[in-house]
């Protein structure tokens, strides 16, 4: 494996890494509150998306 292939796929799975722990935090967020946390669905939206953008 050439470095360059290594190099990006060592970034593949450290995003994927990351977004599959943003969305294990979110579900855990979910488990605890869901009747307060379902008002407010569209900011939990925005934080995930820019918790994934910002880990770029």
């Amino acid at each position: 494996m050439t470095p360059r292939t290594n190099h990006a796929l060592s970034a593949t799975w450290e995003f994927a890494g990351f977004a599959a722990n943003s969305l294990i935090f979110l579900l855990i967020g979910l488990a605890l509150e869901p009747e307060v946390l379902a008002g407010i669905w569209w900011i939990v939206i925005v934080a995930f998306g820019a918790t994934l953008a910002g880990g770029r």
